[in-house]
C-alpha cells in the first residue's frame, strides 16, 4: 500500500516519510473496506471538490486567519470591508468540471506511472520526469476517487428516422442518452499573509498549466439573436429564424501582467527606463536580459556562461535570463542558480564554474570554516553579482529598495513591520515568530515554542513575542510587492464586477473570464471577454497609483530619519506626488 523512507536533516533522523502506491489492488481493496464500514467515520476534512449546489458558510465569517506560537497569534490576516467584495466576486465563480477529462489525463499518467514503476530513471532529466509522474498521481489520486461516485447525465434527444422496409414513413424517434458529469463548481477563498487571494478548494489555481484549459469551461449565457456564427459560416437555426437566450458550455480566455512584480516595482520605485523596458513588446525584458548578458559573456575573459548557449536567441538562455528577474525583488541568488542547475533542459549549462557547479568547497586542513576554494555554486554567485553589477542605475535602485526593506525588519524587530493595506486599510503586521525545537517527555516529543536552537543543539527559550528576525528581513520586500500585486488584482476584479462580469477566475497577476459576454443594455449582442478583460486592466492603473500614498507615507514614518535610507524613502515619494498631480501618467501595465 505505500513506501517509508527515513528522513534525515543534518545527518540527524527526522521520521519517515511515506509515499502512497497509487496503482496497488491491495491499496484499493483496502479504502473499499474502509468506504463500505458504515461505523468506520474518516476525520472531518474540507472536500477538494465544492459543488455549486452544496450550501456552505464561507469559513472568513467565522474566524480571523493567523498563526499560533503558545496561544499567542501572529501573522494575523485582517479583513476590511473592500477584501470581503472582493472575496464574495470570487466566491461567485461557477465553472464546469470536465470529469471525463481530467480521469482521462489521470487514468493515462497514473497507468505509465504503474507500467514503469519498477525501472529506476537514470539520467537527471529522466528522474526529474518521473518526479514530476509521481508527484502528478499522487497529488490527484483523492480527486479521482471523490470523482468516482459522481453520477452520469442522461439527456433526451430527437433524431430523424428515414422510412425502411418496416415503415412506409420516417418520423422523429426518441433516444436517452448517458452522458459523462460536468458538474458546476465554486470555491471559498481567503488571504495570505502576503495579501494575496487563494482559492480553498479545487480551482483552476491548483491545476497545472498544461491542463487547465482541458479540464475547466465555463456557463455562458447566449443572448436571444437572430443569426448566430458556427463553423463555416452563419446558418438560421429554426424556422422562425431566432435563437432563445440559453446557457451553454463556453471556454475562457486568460490575460496576465507580463513580469508583474518588475512592473510594479518600475512605478512603485518611480524607475522610469525599467518601466519602459518592463512595458517592452519588442524585445521583452527577459529577451533583453539575455541579449545584455550574451555580450556581457563575448566581452569576459573566459566567459561569464558554461560552453552549450549558442547566440542570445536560445530559448535556454532567454529562460535561464527569465529566472534571475527574480533577484530583483529578494529572491537568493544561490537558490535560482540550484533551481536552473537542476534543470539543464530548460536552463541551459548555466554559469562558467572551474569545477562543476555542484563542486564542494575545500576546506583548509585542520580547519573547519576556512575555504580555500569556493563549491561551484560560491562560484556562479560571483558571477552573477558580477553580471548585475553592469546593468544601469534601475539595478542600484532595486537594491537599495532590497537594503531599505531589511533595515526596515530590524528597526521593527520587537513589534514588527506594520503597514495598512491600500485596498480597505486594514492592518497589516508581520511579526514572524522565533521558535525554536524542543523535546518533551521520556517519548522526546518534538514541539516548537519561542526559543532557539544555536549550532550546539540546545533548545534556549526565548520571550513571548520575539520575532523572528531573519524571515522578516527576506520577506518584507517580496511581500510588499506581493501586497501592491494584490491591490491592482482587487481593481481588476472591481472593474470586471461593474461590467457585470461573472465567472471571473483570478490566478494573482492573471484573469479569466468567459470568451464571450452580453452586453448590458442589449439583449440580441454580445462581447469578447478578452476586449472587456483588456480594459478592465487598463482602467485599474490610475485607481491604484493614487491609493498608494499610505504605502509612501509609512516608509516615509519608518525610515524617514534613516541616516542611510532617509532621503531614498523621501524621493520615490516625491516621484510619486509629481506623477499624481501631473494626472496624464497613468500605469499602463502590460498584459497579454
Amino acid at each position: 500500500m505505500f513506501s517509508a523512507r527515513r528522513v534525515t536533516e543534518n545527518g540527524r533522523p527526522r521520521g519517515y516519510c511515506i509515499d502512497v502506491m497509487p496503482h496497488s489492488e491491495v491499496l484499493r481493496q483496502f479504502e473499499e473496506t474502509l468506504d463500505a464500514d458504515g461505523q468506520y467515520h474518516r476525520s472531518r476534512q474540507n472536500s477538494a471538490l465544492l459543488l455549486a449546489t452544496r450550501r456552505t458558510t464561507p469559513r472568513r465569517h467565522r474566524r480571523v486567519r493567523q498563526r499560533f506560537c503558545e496561544e499567542q497569534p501572529y501573522n494575523t490576516v485582517n479583513l476590511g470591508e473592500e477584501s470581503e467584495i472582493v472575496l464574495s466576486i470570487l466566491e461567485d465563480a461557477r465553472l464546469r468540471f470536465n470529469v471525463e477529462v481530467f480521469r482521462d489525463d489521470y487514468e493515462t499518467l497514473a497507468r505509465y506511472y504503474a507500467d514503469g514503476s519498477g525501472h529506476k530513471p537514470s539520467t537527471g532529466a529522466q528522474w526529474r520526469n518521473y518526479r514530476k509522474l509521481v508527484a502528478f498521481v499522487q497529488r490527484w489520486r483523492r480527486l479521482y476517487r471523490e470523482t468516482e461516485a459522481l453520477p452520469r447525465r442522461t439527456v433526451e434527444r430527437e433524431e430523424w428516422i428515414e422510412f425502411s422496409r418496416h415503415s412506409a414513413d420516417g418520423g422523429f424517434r426518441t433516444f436517452v442518452d448517458s452522458l459523462p458529469p460536468q458538474p458546476v463548481i465554486r470555491s471559498r477563498f481567503f488571504r495570505g499573509s502576503n495579501r494575496r487571494y487563494h482559492a480553498s478548494n479545487f480551482w483552476p489555481e491548483n491545476a497545472p498549466k498544461d491542463f487547465r484549459h482541458r479540464w475547466f469551461s465555463v456557463a455562458v449565457r447566449v443572448p436571444e439573436q437572430q443569426l448566430v456564427e458556427r463553423g463555416d459560416g452563419p446558418y438560421e437555426p429554426d424556422e422562425y429564424g431566432t435563437i432563445k437566450a440559453h446557457m451553454t458550455r463556453g471556454r475562457y480566455i486568460e490575460r496576465d501582467i507580463a513580469t508583474s512584480q518588475i512592473q510594479i516595482l518600475a512605478v512603485f520605485l518611480g524607475i522610469d527606463e525599467l518601466e519602459r523596458l518592463a512595458k517592452s513588446e519588442n524585445p521583452t525584458l527577459k529577451e533583453w536580459l539575455a541579449d545584455r548578458l550574451w555580450t556581457q559573456h563575448l566581452a569576459t575573459p573566459g566567459g561569464l556562461l558554461a560552453d552549450g548557449y549558442s547566440w542570445p536567441g536560445d530559448d535556454r538562455l532567454i529562460a535561464f535570463a527569465k529566472k534571475h528577474l527574480m533577484h530583483f525583488y529578494g529572491a537568493d541568488l544561490s537558490k535560482l542558480i540550484r533551481q536552473c542547475g537542476s534543470n539543464i533542459e530548460q536552463y541551459g549549462p548555466g554559469w562558467r564554474t572551474s569545477r562543476g557547479l555542484w563542486a564542494k568547497p575545500r576546506i583548509k586542513a585542520g580547519t573547519k570554516t576556512v575555504v580555500e576554494v569556493k563549491s561551484g555554486v560560491g562560484e556562479a554567485v560571483e558571477r552573477a553579482t558580477d553580471f548585475f553589477l553592469t546593468l544601469p542605475a534601475w539595478n542600484s535602485t532595486l537594491g537599495i529598495f532590497l537594503a531599505a526593506c531589511r533595515t526596515l525588519a530590524e528597526k521593527k524587530q520587537t513589534t514588527g513591520v506594520l503597514f495598512h493595506d491600500p485596498l480597505d486599510g486594514a492592518e497589516v503586521r508581520w511579526n514572524h515568530a522565533r521558535r525554536g525545537t524542543d523535546k518533551i517527555g521520556h517519548e522526546n516529543i518534538e514541539i516548537r515554542p519561542w526559543g532557539c536552537n544555536p549550532k550546539n543543539g540546545a533548545f534556549q527559550s526565548l520571550p513571548a513575542g520575539t520575532i523572528d528576525l531573519t524571515a522578516l528581513r527576506n520577506f518584507v520586500a517580496p511581500c510588499l510587492t506581493h501586497m501592491l500585486d494584490a491591490y491592482f488584482s482587487s481593481l481588476v476584479l472591481k472593474n470586471l464586477q461593474a461590467a457585470r462580469v461573472t465567472n471571473v477566475v483570478a490566478l494573482h497577476d492573471a484573469w479569466l473570464v468567459p470568451e464571450t459576454l452580453p452586453v448590458r443594455g442589449e439583449a440580441t449582442a454580445v462581447l469578447a471577454g478578452n476586449s472587456v478583460l483588456k480594459r478592465a486592466i487598463e482602467d485599474a492603473g490610475e485607481p491604484w497609483l493614487i491609493g498608494l500614498h499610505g504605502i509612501y507615507d509609512q516608509l516615509v514614518s519608518d525610515l524617514g530619519d534613516d541616516p542611510t535610507f532617509g532621503q531614498f524613502v523621501h524621493d520615490i515619494g516625491e516621484s510619486w506626488r509629481k506623477r499624481v498631480a501631473a494626472g496624464d501618467r497613468w500605469p499602463k501595465f502590460l498584459s497579454r
